[in-house]
């Protein structure tokens, strides 16, 4: 009776494990059956047996594995500069930051370079330029396509690694120093800012000249050519708030002979000009349209405005002639 309660209970707690494989199952019922049968035991003489155990929860099968083959170490630069000549590799001398030592590329068939040393080669005109591993090395070599610097080994000849050349450092300044170099080189820049202006302002006025005899030269050639000489005059128009807008016209009109001589009484009668006298400069107003005439030359200075008693310069040219004239009384 014992037996069978403790079959039972074996089954219903070993129910997932025996439920997998039926090998399994059939085993732990044989070893229950040949161990216990007939004989008086506990649910803890069943969870001490190791051999059930063993059947119920077997060791986990070791996966054999295989010893990894070690890694191929790069060997670096100054390693590879060392290395003796192999005949089965391409003979191209590589640069190897400087080392400089041979293609580890496989040759060609028939040929003593790798295809992608002599697709470069066929490139350059036939030629290499770090040379082959088999010849002296060029010295100060240059890229093709690069900077255009000089590259400098790093080894000697024989493969003896250079010492880099150190620079001299540069003594500290004392703060003294510092302050001395700050304001001359201040001083420079101020120098140098004077004398971009001061060429810049002759440029300015250079060109401004340069404009002026060119109006000049183009108002003469135009009066002389034209049949018509230009009237200018300003039309004064009242707008409909009230003030009033000055536009300045001008009216082609028939080139007359001037009269070398008049008499008193046909110059008075005749004269269409007005005497005026502006910041102490004498100038002629015409009556109708207020063009202002400078009495030396006739050249335009602008037009008298009635209201301000004042002269609407013709240009910046005619102003500063008159600033000009006025500081020269």
């Amino acid at each position: 009776m014992a037996s069978s309660i403790a079959l039972n209970l074996a089954d219903t707690t070993m129910a997932k494990v025996l439920a997998g494989d039926k090998s399994e199952s059939q085993a732990i019922y044989e070893y229950l059956v040949e161990t216990y049968a007939g004989k008086e035991f506990t649910i803890e003489d069943l969870q001490t047996d190791e051999d059930l155990e063993q059947l119920i929860t077997p060791p986990k099968k070791v996966r054999a594995t295989q010893p990894k083959k070690p890694r191929k170490v790069a060997k670096s630069s100054s390693e590879r500069t060392t290395e003796e000549y192999d005949e089965n590799r391409c003979d191209c001398r590589v640069w190897l930051n400087g080392f400089g030592g041979q293609c580890a590329s496989k040759k060609m068939d028939g040929c003593t370079v790798c295809k992608v040393h002599q697709k470069k080669i066929d490139e350059d005109s036939g030629a290499w330029w770090l040379g082959m591993i088999t010849e002296p090395r060029p010295e100060n070599p240059v890229r093709p396509g690069g900077s255009g610097k000089a590259k400098v080994w790093k080894t000697s000849e024989s493969g003896d690694i250079l010492e880099k050349p150190v620079k001299p450092k540069k003594p500290k300044m004392s703060s003294e120093e510092k302050e001395e170099l700050k304001e001359q080189k201040k001083a420079e820049r101020e120098a140098l800012k004077e004398q971009k202006k001061a060429e810049r302002e002759a440029l300015r006025e250079q060109k401004k000249v340069e404009r002026g005899a060119l109006k000049e030269e183009k108002k003469k050639e135009k009066e002389e050519d034209s049949e018509f000489e230009v009237k200018e005059y300003v039309e004064e128009v009242e707008n409909s708030n009230g003030t009033i807008t000055e536009i300045h016209r001008q009216e082609l009109i028939p080139k007359v002979e001037k009269q070398e001589t008049l008499s008193d009484d046909e110059d008075e009668g005749e004269n269409e000009y007005d005497e005026i006298v502006y910041e102490g400069i004498e100038y002629q107003c015409h009556k109708e349209s207020n063009e202002v005439l400078d009495p030396e030359d006739f050249s335009v200075m602008g037009t008298w405005n009635t209201e301000t008693e004042s002269i609407v310069w013709e240009d910046d040219d005619a102003e500063e002639k008159h600033d000009n004239a006025v500081r020269e009384q």
